[in-house]
């Protein structure tokens, strides 16, 4: 991976030939496959092709393929190798674009490239992959740290996990090397798709944790008003839960003291006498 204006000024190169080929503009159209979760995260991109020159179905074609079940991500993948495109830019789903292809250049933003074994090191990445990495595995293990900090009485903690998403097991590998090191017990439940939400809650609620954390994933943010009302039902006395942002507005639970918790304090059952609640404060919801 190289850095976010290595990034920008790589991907621009893709499209450099055409614009200044002169004559040969008119008649060059080059075709970008996006594969993403959804159709606006791509929209900054395009407009920044737009502003040089790249004016969809005159230099440039677009062909979209999004999807926010990762289950999908395959078969959208080796649909945009089929059709045939000049360069894939994957804002979700790049470990499936490189199953679908090892010739056609990749653009990604993405987590860890290389604790999901896309690559085997940032300075030289090889193959056909670049892009961005934002490496939000590192966060993992820090919102568990603030959490065990709001809560320092919480001991059992649940945390939930999409199975099939490229960056689970580096996102777990973190959070369990940092509970260790907290010295608290991680109770680990998966749910692959919405409409787990609410099996998967209710078995968490049968093992009694302290607290909930969601691991950080497209499937939790775009789903999160449905994953809110999944964990409303099975949180019981003093409740703690925090609102997932979505779409620039904040879903959740009110407390009895009706404020707004961090959305690392989910599944707080009691409070015990002499411990603080979790403070409300910008910026210290967990955004997943």
């Amino acid at each position: 991976m190289i850095s976010r204006r290595g990034f920008v000024t790589g991907s621009l190169t893709l499209f450099a030939a055409p614009l200044g080929a002169g004559a040969q503009q008119a008649a060059t159209i080059r075709t970008v496959g996006i594969l993403g979760s959804r159709p606006e995260r791509s929209r900054p991109f395009e407009e920044g092709l737009r502003e040089r020159g790249w004016v969809e179905g005159k230099t440039v074609r677009f062909e979209r393929r999004v999807s926010i079940d990762y289950r999908e991500l395959p078969r959208l993948a080796k649909e945009l190798v089929q059709v045939p495109v000049d360069v894939i830019f994957a804002l979700y789903g790049a470990g499936a674009a490189m199953d679908a292809t090892r010739t056609v250049p990749i653009i990604a933003v993405m987590g860890d490239p290389v604790g999901a074994g896309l690559i085997t090191s940032l300075a030289r990445p090889g193959g056909n992959l670049t892009g961005v990495a934002i490496m939000s595995t590192e966060l993992s293990g820090k919102r568990l740290e603030i959490l065990t900090q709001a809560l320092p009485t919480a001991r059992r903690i649940a945390v939930l996990a999409n199975p099939g998403a490229q960056l689970t097991k580096a996102n777990l590998h973190e959070t369990e090397a940092r509970a260790r090191a907290l010295g608290v017990q991680l109770l680990r439940f998966e749910a692959s798709a919405p409409e787990r939400f609410a099996d998967v809650l209710a078995e968490v609620a049968r093992k009694r944790p302290d607290a909930l954390v969601v691991l950080s994933d497209p499937m939790f943010t775009r789903h999160s008003g449905r994953l809110v009302e999944a964990v409303a039902p099975q949180a019981t006395g003093h409740v703690r839960m925090a609102g997932l942002r979505r779409r620039g507005r904040t879903h959740g639970v009110r407390s009895r003291t009706r404020r707004s918790i961090p959305a690392s304090c989910q599944l707080r059952r009691s409070r015990p006498e002499g411990s603080e609640a979790c403070r409300p404060s910008r910026g210290a919801g967990d955004e997943v």
